[in-house]
């Protein structure tokens, strides 16, 4: 397994934070990069159990939001449908912490080992630039 670990503070309170960047599935491409757009529109709040269609990079992919504890931390699983299926795929973690300058935000990214090479091939992506990517979106956008 290949780990990558951000983090960054923004002075959005976490309830806040989360409101902006995680409750509407529909906006997650505005801040998790490797998501270059959904394939479908997702009706209501994000929850446990939830999956949609998504592009990553060049790939048509399936995202399966695993754990929601509203305001505080967000586990997904995203990747080709039968890899999902199979229990594979990259497995992604945001935990949103209180802090005197507002909320520290840690970002969490695991991918099976021989996956990462395999996803660079198919979507173009390159994970660890994606997810420095997708942590100065989140600081920008808890910023803002």
């Amino acid at each position: 397994m290949a780990t990558i670990r951000k983090e960054t503070t923004v002075s959005a309170s976490p309830a806040d934070l989360w409101a902006k960047i995680i409750d509407d599935p529909n906006i997650w491409p505005d801040w998790l990069t490797p998501v270059r757009g959904l394939d479908e529109v997702v009706e209501g709040k994000v929850r446990a159990g939830l999956t949609f269609s998504a592009r990553v990079g060049k790939l048509s992919a399936k995202i399966k939001v695993r754990k929601v504890s509203p305001g505080k931390e967000i586990q997904w699983s995203g990747g080709p449908g039968m890899m999902l299926a199979m229990g594979s795929g990259m497995k992604g973690k945001l935990v949103f912490t209180p802090s005197g300058e507002g909320t520290k935000v840690n970002l969490t990214m695991v991918t099976p080992m021989m996956f990462a090479p395999m996803m660079k091939m198919m979507t173009g992506l390159n994970t660890g630039d994606e997810m420095t990517k997708t942590i100065a979106n989140i600081k920008r956008l808890g910023d803002a």
